[in-house]
Order: C-alpha cells, then structure tokens, then sequence
C-alpha cells in the first residue's frame, strides 16, 4: 500500500514535467520534511523512556537511549547538510540496530521494542527506498529466527517479563511513537499532495495559456493564422453540405507606417488593438477576426450565394465606415482607412492559403486604385501578379546579363534650341520578356530591394557618358539621374555620389539628381541631411513631375530644390485648358521668385512651346526635339545641335 503511495506521488512529480534535478528536489523536500517530524516524535519518545528508565534505574537501557537519541541526532544533520537519502537510510538502519539490541538484551521475541518495527519498514517505504524496506525486513526476520533458535535449542534463553504496570507503559511509549509518526507521516503526504495538486493546476493553466498564446494575437487578442485555418477547414465543410459561400475579407491599414513614425509604436500598438476592437464589434456571431501581423487582418464570413447583391459587398462597406470612424490618441485623432480584397471560397479556392493569396491581390488591386475601398479577386489580377514574379526572378539577373541599357532624352532652351542637359532614362530589354518599361519593373525592384544596385548602376554609368560627351567637346551639358526614395535614404547614398563623381572626374555642377514629391511630403531627418550633403557637393536637386503631389514652393525653398519639372499633364493641355494655363503660368512665376529653373515636361508642338515662351519658361523636354535616344545616337543629336 505505501509503496503504491510513493509511486503514485513520484508519478504526480512527473506530470508536472520537471526535468531531473527539479523532479528530485520536492521528493527531497518531503522526504526531509518527514524525516524532520519522525526524527522530533522518536527523540521525545527516548526522552520520555530515558526519563522513566532512569526513575525505575535501569542504567545500562538509559545509556543505551542516550547514544541512539545522539546517534539519530547525528542521521538528521547528515540528511540536511550533507545527503538526504544516506542520512534518513542510516537513522532507520541505527533504529532497527538498537531494537534488535534491546531484543536479545531482554525479552527476545516478546519484548516491547518489536512494536517499533512496523513504523521503521513504514518509514523506510516513505523516507527512503523500498530497497531499503526490504533490507530492514530480512535483517528484522533473519534476527527474530535467530532469537527463536538460540531459545529452541537452549544456547541462550530470554526470560519473559510478567505483564505489569512498567511493560504497559513502555508499550504506550513504544505505540504513540509509531502512531505519532505515522501521523506526522500523513500530514506530510497531504500537504504534499495538496502541494502537488497545486502545482499541478497551475501547470495545467499554464498549458491553456500557451495554447492560448499559439492561437491568438497577444497584442490585439484576436486568433491568428492557426485558428483561422481552422476555422476555414470547418466553415469549408459546413458550406458544402448547407450550401453556404465563405468569404476572405484581407483588411490592411492604409499609411500605417505613418501613425507609427509620427506618434510612435506605442501609439501604433493602440490603433491596432483598437481596429481589432472595431473589427470584432461590427461582425455577426457566425463571423471571425484575425490578425496575421504588423497592420494586416483578416475576417472570414459565411454568406447564402447571392448573384444580384452579393452580401460580402454589404461587409466590406461596414468594415470602410467602422474603421474610418476618428481615433483618439492622447491629444491627438487618427483617422485611418482601409484597403480590403476580397475572395470567395469555393468560387476562387478550397484551400486557405490560395484564398488568402488571392484576397491579398484584390487588396494590392485596392491600394493601387486609390485606398479606401475594396476589390474582389479576379483571374487577371492572377495573371499580372504571375508575371510580377517572372520579373521578379528576371530583375535578378538582368544586371548581371547587361540587359539594361540608358537612354537620354534631351532639354532645350526653349529661346534659342541649344541642349542643356539630358535626362538619363533606364530601359530593359529582356531576351524572352522583351521590352519592359520602368513604370512595370521599378516598383517590383523597389518593393524586392534590388533598386539600391540598379540605382547605383545607372547612376554610375550616367556620371560616365556625361563625361565622355564633355570630353567629345560639349563641355556645358548636364546629366539628370532619376532618384528612389529608398536609394536616396540610404546612409551611403552620398557617398556613392561622390565615389562616382570622382570616378569619372566630373563635377558636381554637372549631374542633376531627381526627386519626387512624395519623398519630400515624407521627408525625415535622415533625408534632410543627405539634401544638405549632396548640395554640399554642388550637386543639383531637381523636382520630378511637380504639380501632382502635395508640395507647397515655399517648402521647396527651404529643401533647397533648384530646379522643377512641370508635370506633362499640365503643359500637354495648356492649348485646350485655361486652369491649366493659369497652374503652369503661376508656377513658373512662383519659381521664378525662388529662383528655380523650371523645366516643361511633355512638350510636342510649336504652339505649345511658343506659349511657355511667352510665359518666361526657359527650359522644355519633349518629342518636339527628340525622343529618349541611346547614347550613340544622342551625341549625334548633340552634333547636329551644335551645327545647327
């Protein structure tokens, strides 16, 4: 019975998935704990003995008791300090010792002392070993046959003391020593196992909580992408058989990035638990929110198959309207939108990843078309994003096939028609894709990360024929170079202007970089010191298609930008738009004042340049002088420019 308790318990420890040394030490601790309570009850038990045997001068029993209660003492401090198991093995070996001793000393088998043995093979079960049990028991039994022999065959025979006052009280001695450690014994054990159930539960909580934890979102609380495969296999299962449809709505913030970098991640961490909030509360009981990470989330519903109105649309525009609503922030509001794709299962995919793919391309198709609404997925949008990653995996290779090649398009003045400078235009001409132009491959390249080494390559190269033409005799001409936002912002990018510039030998006052409005919307610091760097190499800074994003002139000013480019929207419809007459003309004035050069962009008649002529304009690009030429034929362009 006291065996199966011990392993029942050693079986509890190990549930509660301690590894070896943290599964010993509580055993340990009980068994010390125990032992610690066994050794005080048997201690008072000889105190009392030893108190009565000397009342009744019984010396040589009382000495006896003495060195058993120093002896027991000595088992104690030896479990505590030293070796738990080797202190208690030695106290019960010490015990079962002396009683054997008072056996053969006085009344053989019928001695008082037997009464001990039971607690000492009990105590050996539960302070020790079962081994050790099992030795105790074959020495007690080896030494009780013994005492019968050597009293059968008359060797030494043992007087039985008659029943008296003095053996009563010896008995009652001996039996609240055993009952009183047995006791102590089974406190221990409760406690323990109240411990243990303890500990248990709170392992057992601890389980849910990690589970918790792989399934759901710790910072918005919401499932993740595990229980969302899940639910989806489910909502699959039922759809089929009740004949439902299940939508993948793909929710990502719009400019989040922004929140986060004017605010901070803090703030941007409330946002987004409060869109998962807003999420939540706008759905019926039979939907579901996720978040798969950073700003993206997702929302699974179930909806009848409706061809007039389909009731994902109903959705998605309640989702627009909730998550437009004003976000308070301390002393600010935030006022985000969304972009949502759409897909539909079985319709566009059984499978949750390819749903989600698809939805995630109806959301790109989102952003793409302004923000703020949604797209449902199509087999084109398919279509584009399979070649998206064919010049994905082509982008590559493609520098180091020398596939790209530059063409320059020239700008005149727009008086007297001599070439001032050349814009360099990047072109790429794959062997089985063909031509591919930049508005295709540069977004795919800033989005993969190889823009920085394209950048660096046609500036390189620019920096280089612009020096060559100088060397060919046309000494005054510049070279524009369009710049990425990334390329710009990175902490070499100056640098990288500088190595080329001294590379080729040419100066700084020849090489124009261009820049978008948006880089300058979003200017940081970062962006601000490399403006002040590059201008400190008189490197020119011109803005590329002004008018069409948020930039204000006097803001120009103080970015220190020299030259802008008239959008061809604008001087393509001056003929036929008089507000867009007034926007050129009023730009050219504003700058003017700042003195800026001002380039028109797109011009492609006589009449055309003729009225930016008389608007004081002096600069103009377009196919009214010449197309984007390589560079072979650009210096014959140069040639007949110069004869003429």
């Amino acid at each position: 019975m006291r065996v199966s308790i011990k392993n029942w318990l050693t079986d509890l420890l190990r549930e509660v998935k301690l590894d070896n040394n943290a599964n010993s030490k509580p055993l340990m601790h009980f068994q010390l704990a125990m032992f610690k309570r066994v050794v005080v009850c048997v201690s008072l038990c000889i105190l009392l003995l030893i108190g009565y045997f000397t009342s009744t001068q019984t010396i040589t029993t009382v000495i006896s008791l003495c060195i058993g209660l120093v002896l027991f003492i000595g088992c104690y401090l030896l479990a505590k300090h030293k070796d738990t198991k080797l202190g208690t093995s030695a106290f019960l070996i010490t015990a079962t010792v002396m009683t054997c001793y008072f056996m053969w000393r006085y009344e053989g088998l019928f001695d008082e002392a037997v009464l001990a043995f039971p607690g000492f093979l009990i105590f050996a079960v539960l302070i020790s070993s079962v081994r050790l049990a099992i030795g105790l028991f074959v020495f007690v039994a080896i030494n009780m046959l013994c005492i019968g022999l050597v009293n059968e065959y008359g060797l030494h025979t043992h007087a039985v003391g008659v029943s008296n006052l003095n053996s009563a009280i010896v008995l009652i001695i001996i039996l609240l020593m055993v009952t009183l450690s047995v006791y102590l014994a089974a406190v221990s054990i409760h406690k323990l196992l109240a411990e243990l159930g303890s500990e248990n539960y709170k392992v057992k909580q601890s389980k849910k909580e990690i589970i918790r934890l792989q399934n759901h979102d710790p910072l918005t609380g919401l499932p993740n992408r595990v229980l969302a495969q899940s639910l989806f296999a489910d909502r699959i299962k039922i759809g089929a058989r009740e004949g439902f449809e299940t939508s993948l709505l793909f929710v990502d913030l719009d400019n989040f990035k922004t929140v986060n970098d004017t605010y901070g991640h803090a703030a941007g961490d409330e946002v987004l638990k409060c869109v998962a909030k807003r999420l939540s509360r706008s759905l019926r009981e039979t939907d579901a929110a996720f978040r798969l990470g950073g700003d993206e989330f997702v929302v699974l519903a179930m909806h009848e198959h409706n061809t007039s109105k389909p009731n994902h649309s109903a959705l998605a525009e309640k989702l627009l309207n909730v998550i437009s609503q004003p976000i308070s922030l301390e002393n600010h509001q935030v006022v985000l939108t969304v972009s949502i794709g759409i897909s539909i299962a079985p319709r566009d995919a059984s499978n949750f990843s390819q749903l989600y793919q698809k939805a995630d391309l109806a959301m790109y198709a989102t952003k793409e078309a302004g923000r703020n609404s949604y797209h449902y997925f199509t087999e084109s949008m398919n279509s584009d994003s399979s070649r998206q990653l064919t010049i994905l995996q082509a982008l590559r290779r493609a520098l180091a096939n020398d596939e790209f090649k530059l063409h320059f398009q020239s700008t005149q003045n727009m008086k007297t028609g001599e070439i001032c400078s050349a814009e360099a235009l990047l072109r790429w001409e794959h062997p089985e894709l063909g031509s591919i132009g930049p508005a295709e491959f540069i977004p795919i390249a800033e989005q993969s990360g190889n823009i920085e080494a394209i950048g660096n390559w046609v500036l390189d190269e620019a920096v280089k024929a612009c020096k060559h033409w100088h060397k060919m005799g046309f000494s005054g001409l510049r070279v524009a170079v369009n710049v990425s936002a990334i390329q710009f912002n990175r902490g070499n990018f100056v640098e990288k202007v500088k190595r080329a510039l001294d590379k080729h030998q040419l100066e700084g006052k020849f090489l124009v970089l261009e820049l978008t409005e948006s880089m300058l919307f979003d200017m940081q610091n970062k962006l601000h010191d490399n403006i002040a760097a590059i201008t400190n190499l008189n490197v020119k800074l011109a803005l590329d298609d002004f008018g069409t994003g948020f930039s204000n002139l006097a803001y120009l000013h103080k970015s220190r930008i020299d030259i802008l480019k008239i959008d061809r929207s604008f001087v393509s419809q001056i003929e036929q738009s008089s507000e867009d007459l007034a926007i050129v003309e009023t730009i050219i004035a504003m700058a003017k004042n700042l003195n800026m050069e001002v380039i028109a962009e797109g011009v492609e008649s006589d009449t055309i340049a003729n009225s930016l002529c008389a608007m004081n304009c002096q600069l103009g690009q377009g196919f009214l002088w010449s197309k984007a030429l390589n560079n072979e034929d650009f210096i014959k362009l140069l040639s007949r420019n110069n004869n003429e």
